[in-house]
């Protein structure tokens, strides 16, 4: 073993920690996906006409499809009739409302407001009632989860347009959905398209030029029972695209345990189950989409030499209409100089808040969908975060974390530290710490250095440094 001085003398390399030299890594460029968790294409499931009524088997269908959905990892958003959940004269005002809570915690079904009524026939008194009276009637009785609030204030700004109603007027309807922050309308035609529609800025909703403000879908319910669903979203994967469900859960009497129980079972085991497809209910699907291409949050990125901080700003004002909670996927690229295949560690930090989490980190291996996590992708890291409750901002901070790239150190039978290194031009300085998330660099000399081939190895006494400390190389300047 040499002493380290004379190590210095005759090697003119620097001693570069794996994969990291201080300032040597430019600031990194973080952009957004289009679909959450840079899915390859968004599926919805929607279904109209969702009511309360005892001892009839309609409720009980729509309880079978968001059995069906959730057990094969779909996302079931069903259109309620919100004024239909307790029709009966004497029947308890929550008796309609209470087993849709229990779905809405269990099996994640989220439910949409499809009007007051369902009118076959609508008056000018009478619009309010079915697009406006119809969410505040919804959203009073239901706790929907942390994705659709804000400042303790519940948001659900899409709609499920209903049918069958012969005098509705669609300029009006248009002008209810957009002063009363709705972003889309999904519309009871369909196409095959897949594509997002048309943002309309004079009308600020989302529709295309045939139907501003109505969403066509992509598939109903008839072409579950005639087979032919399985071509169109073949198409609606192959192309990226979007692909939206529209059934009438309580018109197959037979839907999940009768005579096309096979049908259904076939259906959700072919387009469910997947984990590169986004699960989203209707109105997220909208809010994301809305977050991601029209107000953009304010992304700031710093570099903090082995840890990239970034801070993301979302409009107050826009969440003040809209809510926009709901999970955004962020796309980090990782630093030329970090081994890509060796991970990394995500954290969050409330801005109202001085302490940081470590985020939860998911693989391709896990079913999950609008929930904040991080998934490492070798060259990339796709960080999925929606904003604060209270605020408009927070911190992410990304450092790699199964590398000796800063030297991570722990004790080792309480005698020394140990990590490799590279040969390269001048031999480094090392510093330490012993918070990598705040770090007070100090300056600290190797007690001796061992050759092993093209590799050094440190051995530091960690006396005077604790349980576990943090090293970094910086160049030498002296001759």
């Amino acid at each position: 073993m040499v002493s380290f001085s004379l190590v210095q003398k005759s090697i003119k390399k620097t001693l570069i920690i794996l994969l990291f030299l201080a300032g040597t890594v430019a600031a990194q460029t973080v952009t957004t996906c289009e679909y959450y968790d840079n899915r390859r294409c968004a599926v919805v499931w929607t279904s109209d006409d969702f009511f309360y009524s005892p001892g009839y088997s309609r409720y009980d269908r729509f309880m079978d499809a968001a059995h069906l959905a959730v057990s094969n990892h779909m996302v079931y958003s069903p259109g309620v009739i919100t004024g239909m959940m307790h029709p009966f004269t004497g029947m308890t005002h929550l008796d309609g409302w209470t087993p849709l809570q229990t779905e809405v915690a269990i099996d994640k079904l989220i439910p949409i407001n499809h009007s007051f009524t369902h009118p076959v026939d609508i008056t000018a008194t009478t619009y309010s009632n079915e697009y406006v009276w119809s969410r505040t009637d919804l959203l009073s009785e239901i706790t929907y989860p942390w994705q659709f609030t804000y400042k303790g204030k519940e948001y659900l700004p899409a709609f499920i347009q209903f049918g069958g109603c012969t005098n509705i007027d669609y300029d009006v309807v248009r002008q209810y959905l957009s002063s009363n922050d709705y972003l889309a309308c999904r519309w009871v035609s369909q196409t095959s398209s897949g594509e997002w529609p048309a943002w309309n800025e004079s009308l600020t909703l989302y529709g295309h030029t045939s139907q501003l403000g109505m969403v066509n879908t992509t598939v109903r319910d008839g072409r579950v029972m005639d087979g032919k669903w399985s071509n169109t979203f073949d198409n609606v994967y192959a192309s990226g695209g979007i692909y939206v469900e529209y059934d009438h859960a309580w018109q197959d009497y037979g839907w999940v345990y009768g005579t096309n129980s096979a049908k259904w079972a076939a259906f959700v085991d072919y387009v469910g189950n997947r984990k590169d497809v986004w699960y989203v209910d209707f109105s997220s699907l909208y809010t994301y989409h809305y977050l991601q291409d029209q107000v953009p949050p304010t992304i700031t990125t710093t570099n903090l030499g082995p840890v990239f901080e970034f801070t993301v700003t979302g409009d107050s004002a826009e969440r003040d209409k809209y809510g926009l909670s709901y999970p955004l996927t962020y796309k980090f690229t990782k630093p030329a100089g970090w081994m890509h295949s060796v991970g990394v560690y995500v954290y969050y930090r409330d801005t109202m808040a001085t302490n940081w989490a470590l985020m939860e980190e998911k693989t391709t291996n896990d079913y999950f969908t609008g929930i904040n996590t991080f998934r490492d992708a070798n060259d990339v890291v796709y960080i999925s975060q929606g904003l604060p409750q209270t605020s408009d901002t927070f911190d992410l901070l990304i450092k790699p974390c199964r590398v000796p790239q800063h030297l991570q150190a722990f004790s080792c039978d309480g005698a020394w530290f140990c990590a490799d290194v590279i040969k390269e031009d001048v031999v480094p300085m090392l510093q330490y710490t012993t918070n990598l998330l705040n770090p007070a660099w100090t300056d600290c000399t190797p007690s001796s250095i061992e050759t092993n081939g093209a590799v050094y190895r440190l051995y530091i006494d960690p006396t005077n440094f604790g349980r576990r400390a943090y090293f970094r190389a910086v160049k030498d300047i002296s001759p």
